[in-house]
């Protein structure tokens, strides 16, 4: 599946797919899995840790008793950036994962998010969520992207 945003993976099997052009959703059969997709091209790429902080405080205000652990690195494509451990409660459901950001370049960022139900008898992130987005993410490879004709 190819992003006009400059990075590329293969889908899961088993997850249906919807392409805004700027954001790719992949979301389990059973609807307990959403993994989200988008990059941007800022004018200079920061300090990673910085924009993370920034970006898990906006991300606070879409899950309710949202939480998160410290940083850990997570490399994508050869492009070691960092995750963090999530969770929360997202449409009245608990819900865990981790949200990851990579600089491809020095204009590229990449965010990923993982959501998975958290079910109190079965760890759905542990035991599905975390091997379907790493599953995902091992097959994410970026590319500058070409300008369209309208940015010519």
């Amino acid at each position: 599946m190819f992003s006009e945003e400059g990075f590329a993976f293969r889908p899961i099997v088993g997850f249906d797919l919807r392409n805004n052009g700027s954001q790719i959703t992949l979301e389990s059969d059973d609807g307990g899995i959403l993994i989200t997709f988008f990059s941007s091209n800022p004018p200079r790429v920061g300090d990673l840790d910085k924009i993370l902080t920034r970006f898990l405080d906006i991300f606070s205000n879409v899950l309710e008793d949202f939480e998160y652990d410290g940083f850990e690195p997570y490399t994508i494509d050869g492009n070691t950036g960092l995750a963090a451990e999530i969770s929360g409660i997202y449409q009245e459901n608990r819900v865990r994962g981790q949200v990851v950001i990579v600089a491809p370049s020095d204009r590229q960022l990449f965010y990923a998010i993982a959501l998975s139900e958290d079910d109190p008898l079965m760890d759905g992130w542990e035991t599905e969520g975390r091997q379907a987005f790493e599953t995902v993410s091992e097959t994410i490879y970026f590319f500058t992207p070409q300008p369209t004709s309208s940015g010519q």
